[in-house]
């Protein structure tokens, strides 16, 4: 993917700055888990989606990248061309196919299903289609996907928590020998601070990023899609007076 990103291992950026008294209620572990689950979703919906380049098969010579196993799996069989005629009622008819096979997935399955389907689109796929599909389901779900892109410039101040979203995970050891997570966020405007993470909160959550950055287009598909989805469904569900 073209967007540049500034998820770092282990630590923190050094430009963010502690927010720990603003409500952590907005990181619950409810959303925890709908960045899971909607990174699942999103990875599993691009590979269904990205159309074969010809010759992919060399990469293992004599299997096709969607074998017939995989194909009784899919949630929306399909030939590869239709990738290109793709529109909004098609995706998100297969959003929800795959939102309902999720959800009879255990965080380790989910994590699973994360990390061979990043691979498998890793293996079919090029940059340009990836760009191409992200852009599609996000104009499908009518997202913003520049709503957590790079600034050119960051805006002074602090973090707008209504708009921040969990850009990384990371975590520390302390004295103990015990590890503690937080959640970097990333605000609309560029703005960038951390929040603590109880353990299970965090565990499945570094997990889920280190895979991602295994993944370079995964990156960008986590910021062009998950990222303004999750803003956009919190922002739906929000009660008219916020605290």
């Amino acid at each position: 993917m073209t967007q540049p990103t500034d998820m770092q291992h282990e630590k923190p950026p050094a430009t963010a700055h502690k927010t720990r008294t603003r409500p952590r209620s907005r990181f619950s572990r409810a959303i925890t888990v709908s960045v899971v689950f909607h990174v699942v979703v999103a990875a599993g919906l691009l590979f269904w989606y990205l159309p074969i380049p010809n010759g992919s098969s060399t990469t293992h010579p004599g299997a096709d990248p969607r074998s017939p196993q995989m194909a009784s799996e899919a949630p929306s069989p399909r030939e590869p061309s239709r990738a290109s005629r793709a529109v909004s009622e098609q995706i998100q008819q297969s959003i929800d196919q795959q939102i309902a096979r999720s959800e009879t997935l255990d965080d380790a399955q989910k994590l699973d299903e994360l990390e061979q389907n990043l691979s498998r689109i890793e293996r079919i796929a090029s940059e340009e289609s990836v760009e191409e599909m992200t852009s599609k389901i996000a104009q499908s779900l009518g997202l913003d996907r520049d709503q957590y892109g790079a600034k050119t410039a960051t805006a002074p101040g602090e973090i707008d928590l209504d708009s921040a979203q969990i850009q990384d995970v990371s975590r520390t050891k302390n004295e103990l020998g015990e590890w503690e997570y937080e959640a970097i966020l990333l605000d609309s405007q560029g703005r960038t601070s951390s929040v603590p993470m109880t353990s299970s909160e965090g565990a499945t959550m570094f997990d889920t990023f280190e895979k991602i950055k295994q993944y370079p287009m995964a990156e960008g598909m986590y910021r062009q899609i998950i990222m303004p989805l999750i803003q956009k469904l919190i922002k739906a569900e929000a009660p008219a007076t916020q605290e």
